[in-house]
């Protein structure tokens, strides 16, 4: 019975395969293991063909030399990019064509691009995950000015990223200092957002503390010799956690008196005092039966009209 065109492989001598490469004199160990052919579709891994090049150093009892060595693993790996059905060749790293970049910030047109998109726009009114991708700097310009020398703001893209751990924090900053700048008659004495700052702070305190202690592991002579700029930016980070965990009690100090009770919370919410509005009063219903338009009030006096 003649095998199906799926179930039938293409087969190559490992002869013609090592002939490719130059290393055709290697072919006798290959014949000794018992690898004479060599299937063109196959696409083994690194550590298939390594335990290959192992198989055939152990059954023939030699050991190949280094350069010889990465000559047959390239040929054996390499063969499945340059097997039938592959129109795209292989391309060695090395053959790469380098990518030429732009300075970051260096061509005019590149300036351009991102002065149309947000360089009018102020930083407050940015969101938070544009503001930063971006930097802006405050430089002498040659334009005419009415009073002392014109100045003006050139934004630049920054394509580097720093911890998630410093952009975690700026975060919490912006939180606390829009809840510092909120009515303190509509907060509670106990109130649990204050906690959950807290909280935030003291477990950035925590992972800025265990990467200082990694950084601090290594040798202490190499530190003083070259200081790491990574180690004062996390001291930084851990004072900065300190401070604002000082300004929320200082903040939740100064305005205790103004603040509400649970009692007084429970009955503002009746009263709805966060808006400073008191509820409507719902129109009684009448009753059934007594439908219809409302009699309008006689106020007139019966004595004066008989004058």
């Amino acid at each position: 019975r003649r095998a199906s065109s799926k179930s039938f492989k293409d087969k190559m001598a490992t002869l013609v395969l090592l002939t490719r490469s130059g290393l055709q004199d290697y072919y006798p160990y290959f014949e000794t293991v018992g690898i004479k052919m060599f299937d063109v579709h196959a696409h083994p891994t690194d550590a298939q063909v390594e335990q290959m090049l192992l198989d055939v150093e152990k059954g023939s009892g030699i050991t190949f030399v280094q350069e010889v060595r990465v000559k047959l693993w390239k040929a054996l790996r390499y063969q499945w990019f340059r097997g039938p059905g592959h129109e795209t060749p292989f391309i060695d790293r090395q053959r790469m064509p380098a990518i030429a970049l732009p300075k970051t910030g260096a061509e005019e047109n590149l300036r351009e691009r991102y002065k149309e998109v947000d360089w009018h726009i102020p930083l407050a009114d940015i969101d938070p995950d544009r503001q930063r991708q971006f930097i802006r700097r405050t430089r002498p310009s040659n334009e005419p000015a009415f009073r002392g020398p014109a100045r003006s703001t050139q934004q630049y893209e920054v394509y580097k990223r720093k911890n998630d751990l410093f952009y975690e924090f700026k975060d919490i900053e912006r939180c606390i200092a829009e809840w510092q700048n909120r009515n303190p008659r509509t907060m509670y004495r106990e109130d649990p957002r204050e906690h959950v700052f807290k909280l935030r702070l003291r477990s950035a305190e925590e992972v800025a503390a265990a990467a200082l202690a990694q950084l601090h592991s290594g040798c202490s002579f190499c530190r003083w010799l070259r200081p790491n700029v990574t180690e004062s930016k996390f001291q930084r980070l851990l004072y900065k956690c300190q401070w604002q965990l000082e300004s929320i009690s200082d903040f939740r100090t100064e305005t205790d008196e103004v603040r509400m009770d649970l009692g007084e919370a429970v009955v503002g919410s009746q009263w709805n005092l966060g808006n400073g509005k008191k509820p409507r009063k719902k129109r009684s219903s009448r009753p059934p039966g007594e439908g219809g338009r409302r009699k309008r009030r006689d106020d007139h006096d019966a004595t004066l009209e008989l004058w």
